[in-house]
């Protein structure tokens, strides 16, 4: 059952779905696409989540260039950027004191990466999809062709067991097996590369 909140928002959304074109959001650590549907499931509005929040944890974080239509503020194309940090994270990590006004014992992570186009326009909305305008039948469709890709579906399959869709091998997944959090990550696939990892694996076995 909704909340009386998500009603209410699901209701202003249906009542002014023509001057509203998307629903744009930012999260910690997800992207996504899909369609707002209203209380009676029906899409309204598309909305775009990106991972805008944070670079730690191993994020990486990103925004979307957008064009939209002058006259109506519709999204004809968006595609995004983001700070690729990956080598970053794993291989550079450097630390900093905090400000003198606090401890000077206190160490902060300072990431450094670089923004770069993912992919370029190559990767836009219009270029990936071949569609038009971002709107809700063009994301039912776009979602109706990736439930049928198979590149899709082995992706989803890894990331439902802890994988990293395209850059784990099967090695990766049997040694993170033996271990109970997300720190299998790091003893697993960057063991020394992280300096917060364990020196030990032993440590982490079930």
């Amino acid at each position: 059952m909704l909340a009386d909140s998500m009603v209410q928002l699901k209701t202003v959304l249906t009542a002014h779905a023509d001057i509203i074109s998307v629903a744009l959001f930012g999260h910690r650590n997800l992207n996504s696409i899909k369609n707002i549907k209203s209380v009676e499931g029906i899409p309204i509005i598309p909305s775009i989540t990106v991972a805008g929040v944070s670079p730690r944890h191993l994020n990486n974080p990103s925004f979307d260039y957008m064009y939209l239509d002058p006259k109506t503020y519709r999204v004809l194309d968006f595609f995004p950027a983001y700070l690729d940090m990956v080598e970053q994270n794993h291989i550079s990590r450097a630390f900093a004191l905090e400000t003198a006004a606090q401890d000077a014992g206190d160490e902060v992570d300072v990431y450094i990466g670089n923004w770069r186009y993912h992919d370029g326009v190559a990767r836009s909305w219009r270029s990936l999809t071949g569609y038009g305008s971002l709107n809700t039948q063009t994301v039912d469709s776009l979602v109706r062709t990736l439930a049928f890709d198979p590149v899709v579906a082995k992706s989803l399959q890894l990331w439902k067991t802890g994988g990293l869709t395209l850059s784990e091998t099967p090695e990766d997944l049997v040694c993170k097996a033996l271990y109970e959090d997300e720190d299998a990550v790091q003893m697993c696939i960057y063991p020394f590369y992280d300096p917060a990892a364990k020196s030990s694996k032993d440590s982490k076995v079930k």
